[in-house]
């Protein structure tokens, strides 16, 4: 695991700090104790976007109640598309290439889907951007 932290306001790049142990919450506090002797004030701390390692929320819950949380949209992709990757060749009776082409369409819809998603210039436009993918079976 890799901890690398931006001041966004001032650009300021902390030295990439590397553990092992992503699962553990006890990893991640010694990884984050290491950023906080390197000048990291955590209580400044308002966001953190991950792949989503259970360690890192774990410690996040308990340790930094009032930091933010996002997944990575890389990674939220690569866990979509192994999803959609993984029906079956045959599915809903098709032929393989044919089921192919179902799988390349529905993430054709999901991508643009996603994309008016993340793209929303309001929480309002967002959750109206929500609504067809609600939709989808």
């Amino acid at each position: 695991m890799v901890l690398l932290v931006v001041d966004s306001v001032s650009g300021l790049l902390y030295p990439p700090l590397v553990a092992a142990g992503a699962e553990s919450a006890e990893s991640w506090r010694r990884l984050f104790e290491r950023a906080r002797q390197a000048g990291l004030d955590l209580d400044g701390v308002r966001g953190i976007t991950s792949d989503g390692a259970v360690g890192l929320l774990d410690y996040l819950r308990h340790s930094l109640g009032w930091v933010h949380h996002q997944r990575c949209v890389w990674h939220v992709w690569r866990h979509v598309s192994k999803e959609i990757a993984a029906w079956p060749a045959g599915a809903a009776g098709l032929p393989t290439a044919a089921a192919q082409q179902v799988r390349r369409q529905v993430h054709r819809e999901l991508r643009s889907l996603v994309r008016s998603i993340l793209d929303a210039q309001s929480y309002a436009q967002a959750e109206a951007a929500l609504a067809p993918c609600r939709r989808m079976p």
